[in-house]
């Protein structure tokens, strides 16, 4: 809990007004000719995915062109993205390799943004360059060898990357030999006693992931997974486009059941690309080292130099169009060679199985959960959970529910994991819901919530002090309430005392001091019990949000019956955010920035 000084809450620090009020289309959070830390000067932005913005930056010391890759303003209090962001610059510092985008420093900008300095590739991604023309077999070689050196690299250092694709592949000046490989940002370590925030959740793009990304055949992801992704890469490269891997998630998981079509495929190329696509890892080479051999040479390379040979032609002659696949086997150690056949796995109807999943996910109320499903083999299906409850005795009942369901029309419940499953306590799960039901959560329109404490960890004798950014893209409506786990709703933002909440964009509004800091009429929050988890929740709204003020202290109940019906009205362009934060007594142990990341959850 927090509690309350003083009656006049908040200042404001009036941010540079953009020019126009409407939204624009991909408009970059950091304006060229921004200075961070007074050495790189942003120049433009030049890409971004969902964890944060590329731009490209010169170093006003150095005089070099760097790319700057910042973590995005909606992430900014993630506990989980912040992880992912370290965890990529400590990747990245292991990792010197000419074919991997070398590394220069983790920072912080001036809004306590973490930020990787890295180095500046200029050129096409292969993915846009194979628009243009297909690789001719000596450059996919050439292409092969030079990305193998990469991941030799990081897999020696126990780093799989998790998300080869063309897209990752970055070719300065459009040279092949040069090529490089980025975003390291969802890989994974070998050693099992370093934990990633992803974990075992699914992490990559569907179009080029390995079979044990989705949960097939053991779902133990690494090296024999780049090189399953490599190979899609290569397949791609030598064709000009992505090969098919399926569109819905049913033909995702059929794709990578069976062996992939590479009738297109350059007939030089075929054996050693099939080799990598072999849908059991077993069956693939074990490792990247195999494709460092001299590439003129593979074709006609003995036995002791490939462990597996797959003839696509002799395939299509005995497969028959039956579904099965066969490759061919060459074991050093006996010298024996053979067919295998794997037969395709018998359809299943799994309708039932899923309605009695379904049914117990309704039992669990102040809950938002999802599902997804791998079959492991035969008639065998693994189920993997996802959401939050409102308590750990609902996470564990839900899983062990689930596993009593035994078998149910032609499926047998395998393993049953909820990992991924949060626990978010009353009024916090009801919170969750009613902003997900009828706001759009942490987009690009959404206020950014900038906690004092990095960590999100206040201890009592703390005060809580928050900045709050409203969107750089347009005006609004701001209202900031702080939640605790005993039921009670305390309005940062606007208050009896300050009523007008009307934010210019790109405005922040700076709620809470310390008490020797604060100024006659200011608000400050010290830190008291009850301790535990609390929610902070931000909303930016194109009207007023609530037609009269409310009281600055509230139950969360009649609040979030209020705050729904409000929302319901509300319009269009409504936008929210929220973060957590633990409270502690002041004899507790502090945790580090790996409690508070568990904590967030």
């Amino acid at each position: 809990m927090i509690g309350q000084g003083n009656d006049n809450p908040t200042h404001f620090i009036d941010a540079e007004r953009r020019s126009g009020s409407g939204p624009a289309e991909k408009e970059p959070t950091i304006s060229p000719g921004t200075v961070l830390n007074h050495t790189h000067r942003i120049e433009k932005l030049v890409g971004g995915g969902g964890m944060g913005e590329v731009y490209r930056a010169h170093n006003e010391v150095t005089g070099q062109e760097h790319a700057i890759k910042i973590i995005r303003y909606e992430h900014a209090n993630d506990s989980r993205m912040v992880e992912l962001f370290r965890r990529e610059a400590e990747i990245l510092r292991m990792i010197r390799n000419d074919a991997i985008v070398a590394y220069e420093g983790l920072f912080r900008d001036e809004r306590s943004r973490l930020y990787l300095v890295m180095e500046f590739v200029d050129g096409p991604s292969l993915a846009d360059f194979i628009t243009q023309r297909p690789l001719t077999v000596d450059e996919v070689r050439r292409l092969r060898r030079r990305i193998s050196g990469g991941l030799v690299a990081a897999h020696d250092r126990g780093v799989f990357h998790r998300d080869v694709s063309t897209d990752n592949i970055i070719l300065p000046g459009g040279r092949l030999e040069d090529a490089k490989i980025i975003d390291f940002g969802i890989a994974k370590f070998a050693d099992p006693t370093v934990t990633t925030m992803i974990g075992s959740d699914f992490a990559g793009k569907l179009s080029w992931v390995s079979p044990e990304q989705l949960g097939l055949f053991g779902g133990k992801i690494d090296a024999r997974s780049d090189i399953y992704s490599l190979g899609l890469v290569l397949a791609a490269a030598a064709i000009g486009r992505p090969l098919d891997m399926g569109l819905s998630m049913a033909d995702v998981m059929e794709a990578r059941r069976r062996m992939l079509d590479l009738s297109q495929v350059p007939e030089e190329l075929r054996g050693e690309i099939s080799c990598m696509l072999m849908p059991d890892p077993a069956a693939r080479p074990q490792s990247v080292r195999e494709f460092l051999a001299d590439p003129i040479d593979e074709q006609r390379s003995p036995p002791h130099r490939s462990r597996w040979i797959t003839l696509i032609g002799l395939f299509l002659l005995l497969t028959g169009g039956s579904g099965g696949y066969y490759y061919y086997h060459h074991n050093r150690e006996s010298g024996q060679s053979d067919w295998v056949e794997i037969p395709p796995p018998p359809e299943i109807d799994t309708a039932k199985f899923q309605q009695a999943v379904n049914d117990v996910l309704k039992t669990f109320g102040c809950s938002r959960l999802s599902v997804g499903y791998s079959r492991v083999s035969g008639n065998q299906v693994s189920v993997s959970l996802s959401g939050f409850v409102s308590s750990e005795a609902d996470r564990q009942q839900l899983q062990q529910r689930i596993a009593s369901l035994g078998y149910i029309g032609e499926v047998t419940v395998g393993e049953v994991t909820a990992d991924a499953v949060s626990v978010h306590v009353w009024p916090m799960c009801e919170t969750l819901l009613v902003l997900e039901g009828s706001a759009t959560l942490g987009a690009q329109g959404a206020p950014l919530i900038e906690l004092s404490h990095q960590d999100g960890i206040y201890r009592e004798g703390d005060f809580l002090i928050l900045n709050v950014r409203m969107s750089s893209r347009f005006d609004g409506y701001l209202n900031v309430a702080f939640l605790d786990a005993e039921g009670s709703v305390v309005h940062l933002f606007p208050t009896p005392r300050r009523q007008e909440n009307h934010i210019k964009a790109g405005g922040t509004v700076v709620l809470g001091t310390r008490a020797d800091q604060a100024k006659p009429g200011e608000r400050y929050y010290p830190v008291e019990s009850p301790f535990g988890r609390n929610m902070v929740i931000a909303l930016a709204t194109p009207r007023p949000l609530f037609t009269q003020p409310r009281s600055e202290l509230e139950p969360a109940g009649p609040f979030l019956e209020q705050l729904r019906l409000a929302l319901a009205t509300a319009g269009e362009n409504v936008f929210a955010t929220y973060t957590f934060l633990t409270t502690q007594a002041a004899d507790v142990q502090p945790l580090g920035v790996q409690g508070a990341a568990t904590t967030n959850k």
